[in-house]
C-alpha cells in the first residue's frame, strides 16, 4: 500500500521474505542446535527437546524477539503513516456493511484469500512436521536446524528471482508458475520418500521445492495492494486497512488449522498419546502418514490456488488500466 508504482511493490516481498527465513534460520538453530544441547541434562540426557525447561527457555527469548521485531516494525512506518501520503481519497466514515459489501464484490480478494490461505496452511503444517521428519526419518533432529541455515542463501536468491519476474511479467503470472513448480517437487518429495542413509537427497530436494515455491509466495502481499487498487477503481473507497483486516483474518484462521492437522496425523500414526523420542524410528505407518501430511496437503492447497487464479483477473495489462484509471481521478 505504500507505493502504486508496479516495478515497486514486489520490492517489499523481496525483504520481506529476507527478514523472514533469517528470523525463522534463527528460531530453529536455536531451537534444534544451542538448547536442545544446553537442556540434555539430568533425565534428558542426550534428549534436550524432551525437556520442558528447554521449551520454557525457548518460548521467553522467542517472545522478546516477537516484541523487538514489532518496536522495529512501527518504527519503520512510523512516519510514511501519514494522511498526507494516501492521496486517493479523503477521510471516509467505515461501517460494518462495507466489510460484507468488499467480501460480496471484490473478486480478485476472495481468490487471493483462498490461494494465499489455503498455501500458507500447507506451509506451517510442513514447517510443523519437519522436526518429525528430521528426528524421526532421516533419524538426526539437527538436521533441521542445518537445513534452515544450509536453505537460507539459496531461497533468499529465489525470492529476488521472484521480485524481477514479478516486476517484467506481472504478479499474477509469477505466482502461477512458483505454484506450479512446487507442486511438481512437492510429487517428486512424495514419490522419493526421505532415507536416514542419505538424508540430503530429499533435504536437496525440498530446497529446490522450499526455491520455487518462494516464487509464488513473493507476489502475495504485493497482490493484496493490487486486490486494494482494484477495490478503489470498483467502489471510490481506499480502504486498505479493511482489505488487509479481511486478509488477514481468514488466513489466519485457516493456517491456524495446522497444529490441529498435526495432532490428528499424530493420532492416526498412533503416537497421540505418547511423547516421541528424537533419533528414533517410529514405524512404517508413522513415517507414511507424515509424509502424506508434509507433501499431500500442500499439493491440495496448490491445487485450490491454481483453480482461483483462474478467477483472478489482476494481471500486469489489467493492472495497467486500473492504475491509469485511478490517475485519471486524481
Amino acid at each position: 500500500m505504500l507505493t502504486n508504482d508496479p516495478k515497486q511493490r514486489p520490492l517489499y516481498s523481496g525483504f520481506e521474505a529476507l527478514g523472514t527465513r533469517i528470523v525463522g534460520a534463527f528460531i530453529s538453530v536455536l531451537i534444534t542446535m544451542i538448547l536442545a544441547k544446553k537442556y540434555a541434562v539430568g533425565a534428558y540426557v542426550g534428549e534436550g527437546m524432551r525437556n520442558p525447561a528447554m521449551w520454557g527457555a525457548a518460548s521467553k527469548i522467542i517472545c522478546l524477539l516477537i516484541l523487538l521485531l514489532t518496536v522495529l516494525a512501527m518504527a519503520g512506518i512510523w512516519q510514511k503513516d501519514n494522511s498526507r501520503y494516501y492521496g486517493r481519497t479523503a477521510a471516509q466514515r467505515i461501517k460494518m456493511r462495507d466489510y460484507l459489501d468488499i467480501v460480496a464484490h471484490n473478486r480478485p480478494i476472495q481468490m487471493l484469500i483462498v490461494s494465499a490461505a489455503t498455501d500458507k496452511l500447507g506451509v506451517m503444517l510442513s514447517n510443523g512436521l519437519l522436526v518429525y521428519v528430521c528426528s524421526n526419518l532421516l533419524m538426526n533432529t539437527a538436521l533441521e536446524g542445518k537445513y534452515t541455515i544450509v536453505s537460507l542463501v539459496p531461497v533468499m536468491v529465489a525470492a529476488f528471482i521472484g521480485v524481477g519476474i514479478a516486476r517484467k511479467k506481472g504478479l499474477k503470472r509469477n505466482f502461477i508458475t512458483g505454484t506450479l513448480g512446487s507442486m511438481v517437487m512437492l510429487v517428486v518429495l512424495l514419490v522419493v520418500k526421505p532415507s536416514a542413509e542419505k538424508p540430503w537427497i530429499w533435504l536437496t530436494l525440498l530446497l529446490v521445492q522450499n526455491c520455487v515455491y518462494c516464487l509464488s509466495s513473493s507476489s502475495v502481499i504485493p497482490m493484496l495492494a493490487d486486490c486494494t487498487d482494484y477495490g478503489t477503481y470498483r467502489s471510490g473507497r481506499f480502504v486498505p486497512g479493511m482489505i488487509g483486516t479481511i486478509f488477514s483474518f481468514v488466513d489466519k484462521l485457516l493456517s491456524s488449522l495446522s497444529n490441529l492437522i498435526i495432532g490428528l496425523a499424530l493420532t492416526i500414526a498412533g503416537v497421540g498419546d505418547t511423547v516421541i523420542p528424537p533419533n528414533h524410528a517410529m514405524g512404517a505407518k508413522f513415517d507414511t502418514v507424515i509424509l502424506l501430511c508434509f507433501c499431500g496437503i500442500p499439493i491440495l492447497g496448490h491445487i485450490a490456488s491454481l483453480i482461483a487464479m483462474k478467477f483472478y483477473e489482476l494481471d500486469d495489462k489489467r493492472m495497467e488500466e486500473i492504475q491509469a484509471a485511478l490517475q485519471s481521478r486524481v
